[in-house]
């Protein structure tokens, strides 16, 4: 909702030119989100800037906002779709579209941070 809104107040958020959300917006993010384990000083320790992948949160977030068609990139911004403006003012609906993205359709394997190794069973 925090970004949907974010998009109505201010228009759209600039991407970069490989499609990640620029720096301006992910430090809006990082401090408007109060993820638990990602808080502003959390991400400031680590790292002068923050770019979209030093927000793991942002970057689910960004994905799930394409995949549900709530959002779009088009020239050089990521932009709300009508369906994401029609579903902002219906929070319950807007829940249940992105869970049920979230949950049945996104591919997890992509924020895996794991090497998978082949184990063979007794």
């Amino acid at each position: 909702m925090l970004t949907l809104g974010h998009f109505v107040e201010t228009g759209p958020i600039g991407v970069t030119p490989k499609k990640a959300l620029k720096r301006y917006f992910v430090t809006w993010a990082a401090e408007e989100f109060n993820w638990p384990g990602f808080t502003t000083g959390d991400l400031y320790a680590l790292n002068k800037v923050l770019n979209e992948h030093d927000f793991p949160p942002l970057v689910v977030l960004h994905d799930l906002l394409l995949a549900a068609k709530l959002a779009r990139h088009r020239k050089g911004f990521l932009h709300i779709t009508k369906v994401g403006k029609d579903l902002l003012e219906h929070p319950g609906s807007l829940w249940l579209v992105l869970a049920q993205h979230l949950l049945l359709s996104a591919g997890h394997d992509d924020y895996l941070d794991v090497e998978w190794v082949s184990v063979s069973m007794p």
